[in-house]
């Protein structure tokens, strides 16, 4: 969910917020909304013990909700969130493709 969060952010976020103002009231909400999710997601996943503490995980996603709060353009918001995102997924905690692909022979 995590991964989905920060994708969702760092592509959506445009559509809310443009050169500093708001353009999209329901779509800033959801920002802030989605960022305060995964700062709960990042707890619960770092009590887990499965986040090093020296991926600055948190830390990052602190930076991310500062800069959605302050209304920083798309590209900083876009770029934390990517990054954010890349970490998770260098863990390998999630597959990103099946283990055994579709046999279409089989339906």
């Amino acid at each position: 969910m995590l991964i989905n969060l920060m994708d969702y952010i760092a592509k959506d976020y445009g559509m809310g917020v443009k050169n500093g103002v708001v353009i999209n009231e329901f779509e800033y909400s959801e920002m802030n909304e989605f960022v305060s999710s995964a700062a709960e997601y990042e707890q619960l996943i770092s009590e887990a013990g499965l986040f090093d503490e020296t991926m600055n995980i948190h830390v990052s996603i602190l930076e991310l909700k500062s800069l959605i709060q302050a209304k920083a353009n798309q590209a900083e918001v876009a770029q934390i969130a990517d990054e954010i995102k890349l970490k998770i997924l260098g863990l390998n905690l999630v597959a990103l493709a099946p283990n055994e692909w579709p046999n279409l022979e089989r339906g």
